[in-house]
């Protein structure tokens, strides 16, 4: 049975998140978790190196997902230097439209829409 390689999640996460190694160590542990959850989901059985590659992608997208959910999904809108001003509007957070394509392109081997919930809340 094939299980993911955490090391290999983690190294795929650095590249899909952008961000560099000292950020990434700091959300390691929530990255292993979601390997634990992912692979959970996982159907029991043999995939191909190719399919392995593609379920360690989705699982690091699944991880930036999760850690992006730790922050508030503003994007600067403006700026003035004047008398410092800038602007904030709230967008789709790209990494939650980045798991539902990743979701959609590993469907043929793991339909892992179920099982994942996805949620918000505002206060």
């Amino acid at each position: 049975m094939f299980a993911l390689s955490p090391d290999a999640v983690l190294k795929r996460f650095e590249l899909v998140s952008g961000y560099d190694k000292e950020r990434v160590s700091r959300y390691a542990l929530m990255a292993l978790d979601c390997v634990d959850t992912f692979s959970s989901r996982l159907p029991d059985k043999e995939y191909d190196e190719t399919e392995q590659r593609r379920l360690i992608h989705a699982c690091a997208v699944y991880a930036y997902y999760r850690v992006s959910l730790c922050f508030e999904n503003e994007r600067v809108s403006g700026f003035k230097a004047g008398d410092i001003q800038f602007s904030t509007e709230r967008g789709e957070n790209p990494a939650l439209a980045m798991w539902r394509q990743e979701m959609e392109e590993i469907a043929d081997i793991a339909d892992l829409s179920g099982d994942f919930h996805f949620c918000g809340v505002r206060a």
